[in-house]
């Protein structure tokens, strides 16, 4: 399984620069072994796909490829370092219900170290933050 903090390039399709393609595991249904890369491969399913937005500096729209059901779940989360940028909680709302719209997954992660809700900038500990994104209720699926 993998993380809300990593993420891989998995197409030539280019949303935006901080949003990239991941893969997502194997479900159960396909009942192929996710070690085995290779059988899913050949066995001529195309693996399953997710957007990975982070960190998330920035609105995005990925409405249409979305509308291509190609997608299977988005995932999101803030920036986290020294010198972070803010996430605003706008944004999170919108990619959130460009999602609920095409009935995908979505996930919010985390809210970054600096995070903008109704005009007021929050600091977050790392130790909160994924906590506080599941409080929001933005999740969907």
């Amino acid at each position: 399984m993998f993380g809300c903090d990593r993420s891989i390039t998995m197409s030539s399709i280019v949303v935006s620069l901080s949003v990239s393609l991941l893969p997502l595991p194997p479900k159960p249904p396909y009942g192929i072994s996710p070690l085995s890369s290779f059988s899913l491969m050949s066995s001529g399913i195309s693996p399953p796909k997710g957007v990975m937005c982070a960190p998330f500096i920035g609105q995005v729209s990925i409405r249409k490829f979305l509308e291509t059901g190609q997608i299977e779940q988005v995932l999101c989360d803030g920036e986290n370092y020294d010198g972070s940028r803010p996430c605003r909680f706008d944004w999170v709302k919108l990619l959130r219900q460009e999602c609920v719209d095409n009935n995908v997954t979505f996930v919010f992660c985390g809210t970054g170290q600096r995070f903008v809700k109704d005009g007021r900038l929050y600091k977050l500990e790392c130790s909160i933050q994924s906590q506080q994104a599941h409080k929001s209720g933005m999740s969907f699926k």
